[in-house]
């Protein structure tokens, strides 16, 4: 009997130091083993559910991530290292999708104080869905948009080139910004200088956009409407200060805008409201007394809007102010 209780002692004696042992040998988690956990940042799925595509991140926003194309018909899923802001075409051909600079990177830039312009900057990337493979890449892109209900093409926003040892800046691509008109199916693509702002409908194959003035790169130069189609440009007016808040219609046949008539530097700017339609410019607000009523004028921050069958145009008023920006003071120096 003895015997028995002392080698059940020896065993639990064993078993003791074993779990001892066990859990002093493992690592305690560190903020490196949160970094490295993963949540789903964002699904898209297209129109039949051919496609599904997921933005996976850091739990912590450290670390890099990537993006996931799994296609349901085949079963076949591809991942991209850092994919982000992703758009599927309607006709489930394509995936666009942007590729941002690695963490590491990004995080030296943000200590050594890198300057915008001399940061890495995204990679678009086109997939082709039909053969599960990389159909094309652009280089420092910006910003792009794919219309919701049309294929043929997209809009891509590249910020200026790199300075060329040879040619300079003598090259407005050089200069600022531009926009690329790529035709999907061609790879054909156009290009428009100085690009300011651009706005794409759900339908249709035109878009509207605006460019910068030379003088001064924080207003836009003028309005122009883009036909993908024909390839052409139109100019829909140039004759005022600046253009602002664009906004289309789902169709793209009606355009609203609001413009600054001169640069006048007090609190309350005058402005233009305008709608262009059937290859007509029409002023909707242009003497804002008569047309909104004593003390009214035309908001600067929130802008116009189409309902959804076009049919109604709504925008924002508020009251005037009374006073002149004082332009000898400095900001911290007018009352608040």
């Amino acid at each position: 009997y003895s015997t028995n209780i002392m080698t059940h002692k020896i065993r639990l004696l064993i078993c003791c130091l074993t779990i001892g042992i066990t859990f002093a040998q493992k690592k305690a988690i560190t903020h490196d083993d949160y970094d490295l956990w993963k949540k789903i940042n964002n699904t898209k799925v297209s129109n039949t559910g051919k496609l599904i595509v997921t933005s996976i991140r850091t739990a912590t926003t450290r670390g890099n991530g990537y993006l996931q194309i799994y296609n349901t018909e085949t079963q076949k899923k591809v991942n991209y290292f850092n994919g982000v802001s992703s758009a599927i075409s309607q006709d489930e051909n394509f995936v666009v999708f942007k590729k941002s600079a690695d963490y590491a990177t990004k995080r030296a830039e943000k200590k050594d104080k890198t300057k915008d312009k001399d940061k890495a900057k995204d990679v678009l990337y086109i997939y082709d869905a039909t053969n599960n493979t990389l159909y094309d890449s652009i280089h420092r892109v910006k910003k792009y948009s794919l219309p919701k209900k049309n294929s043929d093409y997209i809009v891509i926003e590249k910020f200026k080139n790199k300075k060329d040892s040879i040619k300079g800046d003598s090259l407005p691509a050089w200069k600022n910004n531009y926009a690329l008109i790529y035709h999907l199916k061609t790879k054909r693509q156009d290009t428009i200088f100085d690009i300011k702002d651009f706005i794409i409908p759900e339908q249709g194959t035109t878009f509207y956009y605006t460019t910068k003035d030379k003088k001064n790169a924080k207003k836009a130069h003028g309005v122009y409407v883009y036909n993908v189609a024909a390839e052409s440009r139109k100019t829909i007016d140039t004759l005022l200060f600046n253009y602002t808040k664009l906004s289309v219609n789902k169709q793209g046949n009606q355009l609203t805008y609001v413009a600054e008539r001169d640069s006048a530097k007090t609190d309350s700017v005058p402005l233009k409201l305008f709608v262009y339609k059937e290859n007509a410019l029409l002023p909707l607000v242009e003497n804002e007394e008569l047309r909104l009523g004593k003390n009214q004028t035309l908001s600067g921050k929130s802008g116009p809007y189409f309902s959804e069958n076009g049919k109604r145009l709504y925008f924002y008023s508020k009251i005037k102010s009374k006073h002149k920006k004082d332009t000898t003071l400095i900001n911290d120096e007018i009352p608040q």
